[in-house]
């Protein structure tokens, strides 16, 4: 009897310590969204810089053309995602609305290809006032470009992929598979192939 009288306050205390860490947790995450979302980013004391365009809503990819201009992505969910061009005296053309989550601006075979990272859409190739389907990708994050392959990284969690298509025989293929939230790939001089995820580079 006197066993189990003990026991009593052990567990009380058990399950007491037990709800301080998940309100610390719950904290804790909902700290790190909040700073991913509000925190500006800070530049290096020896880096230095100026603010070139103002009001671009959650900038994500930016490529600039060779006049000068950028096409930029502005990376809203929920159907708000715009794709817009910025000319060199600031006149700003929306190219592409109603987006989700636009990402992965680069050249392409004298166009422009872009993604989509807000669930399952075509991975755009846009050249001379036309949009054709690539292909189509799965929270699509990066795009890189090495010659006549586009390489795209398939943001899918624990199950997070590399995709490669083939321009000229219009073959996608999967090339690297089970990653834990890849995120892009890059390409050094060299032609090795560097991509990362969210722990760790390889």
């Amino acid at each position: 009897m006197m066993s189990l009288l003990n026991s009593k306050p052990r567990l009380f205390l058990s399950i007491k310590y037990f709800f301080i860490f998940f309100i610390i947790a719950a904290l804790g995450t909902v700290g790190f969204f909040l700073w991913q979302q509000y925190y500006p980013v800070v530049a290096s004391k020896k880096w230095q810089y100026r603010v070139l365009h103002s009001d671009v809503e959650r900038a994500s990819a930016v490529y600039k053309q060779q006049d000068g201009s950028l096409i930029v992505a502005e990376e809203l969910n929920k159907k708000q995602g715009r794709i817009i061009h910025i000319a060199t005296d600031g006149t700003r053309t929306v190219l592409f609305k109603d987006l989700d989550k636009p990402d992965g601006i680069t050249p392409f075979n004298g166009g422009i290809v872009f993604s989509q990272e807000g669930g399952v859409y075509p991975v755009s190739f846009f050249k001379d006032g036309k949009l054709q389907t690539l292909f189509e990708g799965t929270n699509v994050q990066g795009l890189t470009v090495d010659g006549q392959y586009l390489y795209a990284v398939e943001d899918r969690g624990e199950n997070s992929q590399i995709l490669r298509y083939d321009s000229k025989t219009k073959k996608l293929e999967v090339i690297r598979s089970s990653l834990n939230e890849a995120e892009t790939l890059a390409i050094c001089p060299d032609g090795k192939k560097y991509y990362n995820e969210k722990t760790k580079v390889v």
